[in-house]
């Protein structure tokens, strides 16, 4: 009985020993990650983006130039051609040019600047390593409502993102030949929208 006894709490000790030694793991993981984007002042990138519909079994591919600096986000699209979206403290401006309009509504949480994304979901949802590989990381986060993303990284650096919702449609954006500290032009967040575009201001103020 003694012995039965000893082999439960040592496997009670295991366990939670376990989850310590997860949750460290994590936490010097986004602290690797926060480290790594203090050091980021300018980034570009091509990024490919697929949205899936789940009911509709339908998906849509895009692809174009990323930027971001501070607190500006940038997606500039080649296809569709004419397409930004633009996220900075004013709030966030979607451009199409094939119907020129823009939608300009309020920045609120929305983020889709990597490291930001991270730490928006880090406080607020089950956190899991799906690989830990070397310089390779896949993270999981699901969330209250049944969402989950899913963020690749090599060498703390964002590399990949999904975003699945609880009806199984998501958006895929992967990043490639990521330009790291280079002097972007100045009115690269600047955008000049054509004096006869339909414009929909969404803004509370």
């Amino acid at each position: 009985m003694a012995t039965y006894r000893i082999r439960i709490i040592l496997s009670i000790l295991f366990i939670s020993f376990s989850f310590v030694w997860a949750d460290q793991e994590l936490e010097n993981i986004y602290q690797n990650i926060v480290d790594k984007y203090s050091r980021i002042k300018t980034y570009e990138a091509d990024f490919e983006q697929e949205n899936s519909w789940k009911e509709l079994d339908k998906t849509k591919n895009s692809s174009g130039k990323v930027y971001f600096a501070k607190n500006n986000f940038l997606l500039k699209y080649s296809d569709p051609e004419g397409q930004i979206l633009l996220i900075e403290d004013a709030g966030i401006t979607l451009y199409d040019s094939a119907s020129n309009q823009a939608i300009i509504s309020d920045r609120s949480n929305a983020e889709l600047r990597p490291d930001k994304l991270i730490a928006e979901y880090w406080n607020n949802s089950i956190k899991e390593i799906k690989l830990n590989d070397g310089n390779f990381l896949i993270l999981q986060f699901t969330t209250a409502d049944g969402s989950e993303i899913h963020v690749g990284l090599e060498d703390y650096l964002v590399t990949d993102f999904r975003v699945v919702d609880k009806a199984g449609n998501s958006v895929l954006y992967v990043f490639k030949d990521a330009v790291i500290n280079k002097k972007l032009p100045k009115k690269i967040f600047k955008i000049e929208l054509p004096e006869d575009a339909n414009i929909i201001d969404q803004r509370s103020e």
